[in-house]
């Protein structure tokens, strides 16, 4: 595969955040392969995130920290800190998500977190919010 066009016509801010999960992913797999991301919204990573005073951080062992920070803008980090954020995203079901355990990545989290499993990789009585 040379080429993977990816369209997202989604609703906007919610549906491109979710969407750079499988960016990477394909772009970790395909790696002499060009990808292309057509958005049907403006730029969201640069535009929204900044004007709602929304902080993104990534964590993900597989990916090019590099890249997401230069295509994206968004920091790409070598690991979480404790008791910080006010959400946790499960976006990719990574076996060392899996092995790193639901305890220790609930408390990235504050007191008060919400843990947003997209991926079901924990039970649902652990997740606050699942698809």
């Amino acid at each position: 595969m040379k080429k993977i066009l990816i369209y997202n016509s989604g609703g906007g801010l919610g549906d491109s955040i979710q969407i750079i999960p499988l960016i990477l992913s394909l772009k970790n797999h395909y790696r002499r392969s060009t990808i292309f991301y057509l958005g049907a919204h403006p730029n969201h990573f640069e535009g929204k995130l900044k004007e709602y005073n929304i902080n993104i951080e990534i964590y993900d062992p597989l990916i090019d920290k590099k890249e997401v920070q230069k295509i994206y803008g968004i920091n790409a980090i070598q690991s979480p800190k404790v008791n910080y954020y006010d959400a946790i995203i499960l976006a990719v079901a990574h076996s060392e998500f899996l092995n790193l355990g639901y305890e220790a990545i609930r408390n990235f989290g504050k007191d008060s977190n919400i843990l947003y499993d997209l991926k079901y990789l924990f039970d649902k009585s652990k997740s606050d919010l699942r698809l």
